[in-house]
This record gives C-alpha cells, structure tokens and sequence, in this order.
C-alpha cells in the first residue's frame, strides 16, 4: 500500500511595521521605505503583508492610520494582499467599513480586515470612552463586525447600472437599508461605497477574539506576547471573489 502526500501551497503573511532586517536603516513608516518593504515582500512572493495600528503614536513620533498606508501601496502592488488593522474600539462602524471598502476597491480585491480590539484606558480616551470591561469588549468586537459586514452587503452586485441614457448611476432598489441596533450604537445604512469586489472582506482576529469575530482567518500565538504563529481558516464566503488568492486563501 502506498502512502500519498498531499502537497498544500504555503501561504506567508508578514508584518512590515517592524525594521528591515535586510535594510536596518529604513523606516517602514516613510512613505518611500513603505514602498519598498511592500514591493520588496511582494517579489519575495509574501501572500499577505499586515498593517498594524494604535490610537496612541509610537514612541517619540507619529505615522498616518494603517489603512491610509495600505491604500498608499495599493497602486504601487498588484498581487499581495493587504491587511490594515482598525480598532473597533476607536473607529466609527460606519466610517471604518467605507475606509475598507474604499481600500478594497484601490486594490481590485486584495484587501483584508485585521480585527483590532485595544481596551487600552488611554487608548479608549482619545474618542473620550471609558474604560470597557471584558464582557463589553466581546459586545463591542461582535457588534462592530457584524454591522461592517451589513453595511458591505448593503449594496447588490448589480446596484451599479451606469445608465448614461437615463443618466442613473444606480439602481436604488439594489441598494438597502442594514438598521442596526447594538449595544452602544445603531446603523441605519446603507454604505455610501458599493460593494467590494471580494463581496465581504478577509478579515483575521487573535484567536481569543474568535467567538465575537467570527473572522476568517484566526490568528494563533504559541505563547503570550509572541507573533502571530499559525493561521486558519474558520468562516467562508461563497459570494466572494476568488480571481485574488493570495487574499481569499488560507495560510498555514
């Protein structure tokens, strides 16, 4: 009896706010040193370069919001996924899917989500929120996710007619209202973006996150305080765009 192998393509996602270690002296918060550590992970054939963010500037400086760096690469990069992370803590549900769907449509549908979810005090005051207890936390995280995938819904496939006859840009039946009533907020809709080309967008939480996020992607630590070391794929979209898989696929 023979054994077979089934070979599995290995899919790599990279963090790029950290220093080069094939150039020690850039800074991957400069404009052009983004570019190239972008470019430069995309010829290495990198599946996925991820964006992290905070409310709080590093250190001793500032840097523009993970997602404005993310649409910034976009034009420069045409087959690496892109993974901006957004605290939903911090970020109005609304603006945060339309800033998603706008980077999702910069990138013809290489984009990806990665859940943030900082509970920091300092932190939550910078938007003037007091501090969130852990079952608020999970409230707030399931909330958030859940209102920013209706309102990418919220538009058909089809909604966009461009009818220059009748000089419709829309079709206005296709395009809905999501009325969402959370815990500390509600969303009447829809989004003023149409739908993502991928349909709903990839989006990757901790594992910890797991039950509230619902992501797609779970991302698994081997020990507290460590990166990010195992990945799976835990939620599926049928609606979604397979013509980018280095953003839809797996990594292992």
């Amino acid at each position: 009896m023979t054994s077979r192998t089934r070979s599995r393509p290995l899919h790599i996602a990279l963090e790029i706010d950290g220093t080069s270690t094939a150039n020690p002296g850039a800074d991957p918060l400069s404009p052009r040193d983004l570019a190239e550590v972008v470019a430069g992970v995309e010829r290495a054939g990198v599946t996925l370069a991820t964006f992290d963010d905070s409310p709080l500037p590093p250190d001793g400086g500032h840097r523009l919001d993970a997602t404005t760096r993310a649409v910034y690469v976009a034009t420069l990069t045409d087959r690496i996924g892109l993974a901006p992370a957004s605290h939903v803590t911090t970020a109005e549900p609304f603006h945060l899917a339309a800033q998603l769907a706008g980077l999702e449509h910069a990138t013809h549908g290489r984009a990806a989500w990665l859940v943030g979810a900082t509970a920091r005090p300092e932190a939550l005051a910078t938007v003037g929120r007091p501090p969130l207890g852990s079952d608020a936390l999970r409230q707030e995280v399931a909330d958030v996710v859940e209102v920013v995938r209706r309102l990418w819904d919220s538009w058909e496939d089809d909604a966009v007619i461009k009818d220059v006859e009748t000089g419709r840009y829309l079709d206005p039946g296709k395009v809905h209202h999501v009325d969402f009533d959370g815990e500390t907020f509600s969303v009447k809709g829809p989004l003023i973006t149409p739908r993502p080309p991928q349909g709903s967008l990839v989006a990757l939480a901790p594992d910890t996150l797991d039950d509230a996020a619902r992501p797609d992607v779970a991302l698994v630590a081997d020990k507290p305080g460590s990166a990010a070391a195992v990945t799976t794929v835990i939620r599926a979209d049928p609606r979604r765009s397979t013509s980018h898989p280095s953003a839809a696929h797996s990594m292992s």
